[in-house]
């Protein structure tokens, strides 16, 4: 047996309180390598979660 493929994922979840907070912040995390994967949550208005591969 051998490994042909191995990912490692950081995901990272975060709540804001204003619409401008998360725009700023979503810049910021993709610049950073991360990709949006979530944008909607049931109980949270502003959220938005980030996966980044390894």
């Amino acid at each position: 047996m051998k490994v042909i493929s191995k990912q490692l994922i950081r995901v990272e979840e975060y709540v804001y309180d204003t619409q401008e907070e998360c725009n700023e912040h979503a810049k910021k995390m993709i610049h950073d390598g991360y990709e949006m994967r979530v944008k909607y949550h049931d109980i949270y208005h502003y959220y938005r979660e980030y996966a980044k591969y390894s």
